[in-house]
């Protein structure tokens, strides 16, 4: 689970009204590590492949679950792994077999230079950069080994997807996201011998498709649009593969074109995406489907997870006894969304919040929704994790809590309180 995650559930469960036990301060241990992650609740293990899902696409892609970031800083604490200055970098010490760094490509003596483009120093910031990497849908690392400069990619996957078909469908998006790109000029590029997979998967989910090209998936494809025909034959270099107008909430409409780059991916990968896109028959222009309009989320039903009511669209009790069954399950909150920190710093931003399902909890049951970013508890700032430990501090006695959050633009409070 993420550090954000513990820290939500943490406050969520911080509204217990039973006296609290002061316990006296443990004595800080030596080294204290420089990124605060959380103690309590079980930890991820390699051995559970449960809890640690880590899929090797390529020799440099992978596709894991947040909690396997969770698991490498675990282990550089505890020591498993250790990471020393050197010109360049920070080079890793031999670390154990069953290390869940071999999982993912990396070496004893590799040198870690850069992950999502901030520089490597020492083990101190190796922690910082993987902590801060947990905000990025896909983590690049740059890793010297011996004379060979690699690049590893991990895409962090999707909160449980629904099915097998779902699961099939967002290994494809995540294989496809890596053959279509912006190149210098800022122009959309997709690998040539690609070129009939992308459309066919952007017939498939048009809204995904549109997300490939930095456009909002909400948006609304005009019927001006063109596509190369014959569709399902590779395309020649600087080739228009796909042109489309399109128009997002009230801004003018603009077009966006994708064009034929040749070598774009390694071969493999290419192989791998024909497995999970199969060949679709070549729509004309006027066939383009609309981008659909995303359906509201599900009602919690009574069922959902038993004990949480509502009062209004804002205002909710949880029974003592769905508080308790709660805490006693402390990785509920990392099964019901994804929290990150938010890009601009202004709290904590929930997405890939789960819907609702006969006795499994979800945040959509205390009023939340994807795309709200949480600022304050109690009058308390959430900018940062620091912020947020301390407001945590203040408010663990408290019998009602209160959070401010942002929603498409607004600010509203959702209050919860503990009853018996």
């Amino acid at each position: 689970m993420s550090r954000a995650a513990h820290i939500f559930l943490f406050v969520i469960g911080a509204c217990d009204s039973k006296p609290a036990v002061e316990t006296p301060p443990a004595a800080e241990p030596a080294a204290a590590p420089s990124v605060l992650l959380p103690q309590p609740g079980p930890r991820p293990s390699a051995s559970d492949p449960g809890l640690l899902h880590i899929e090797a696409m390529t020799r440099t892609l992978w596709r894991i679950d947040e909690p396997v970031l969770t698991e490498v800083l675990l282990e550089l604490i505890a020591g498993r792994i250790v990471c020393r200055a050197v010109d360049g970098g920070c080079r890793l010490d031999e670390f154990p077999q069953d290390s869940v760094l071999r999982r993912l490509g990396i070496e004893s003596g590799d040198v870690v230079r850069e992950i999502v483009g901030e520089e490597v120093t020492d083990g101190a910031s190796l922690q910082q950069a993987i902590h801060r990497a947990r905000a990025s849908g896909m983590i690049a690392v740059v890793v010297q080994r011996g004379t060979e400069a690699r690049r590893h990619r991990y895409r962090l996957r999707t909160l449980a997807p629904p099915s097998p078909r779902a699961e099939r469908k967002e290994r494809g998006f995540d294989l496809l996201a890596e053959a279509v790109r912006r190149d210098d000029d800022g122009q959309f590029v997709v690998d040539a011998a690609a070129a009939d997979l992308f459309l066919a998967a952007f017939h498939l989910d048009v809204g995904r498709g549109l997300s490939l090209l930095g456009v909002d998936p909400k948006a609304q494809v005009s019927g001006e649009t063109t596509q190369r025909v014959p569709a399902d034959t590779p395309a020649h270099e600087g080739e228009v593969v796909l042109e489309i107008a399109v128009t997002e909430g009230t801004a003018p409409p603009r077009t966006v074109t994708v064009v034929a780059r040749a070598g774009l991916v390694e071969p493999e990968l290419l192989t791998a995406l024909r497995a999970l896109f199969p060949a679709e028959r070549p729509r004309e222009p006027d066939e383009m489907p609309r981008a659909p309009l995303p359906a509201d989320p599900a009602p919690a039903t009574d069922d959902a997870f038993p004990g949480i009511t509502a009062v209004s669209d804002s205002e909710f009790t949880v029974s003592r006894a769905a508080y308790e069954s709660l805490m006693a399950d402390p990785t509920a909150l990392s099964r019901a969304a994804r929290i990150v920190p938010d890009r601009s710093g202004a709290g904590f931003k929930l997405y890939g919040i789960r819907s609702p399902s006969a006795g499994i909890f979800t945040l959509r049951q205390v009023g939340f929704m994807n795309g709200d970013v949480v600022r304050a508890v109690n009058g308390h700032d959430l900018s940062d994790i620091e912020a947020a430990m301390d407001a945590l501090a203040k408010v663990r006695k408290a019998e009602q809590l209160a959070f401010e959050i942002e929603r498409r633009g607004a600010t509203m409070t959702i209050t919860i309180r503990v009853v018996d």
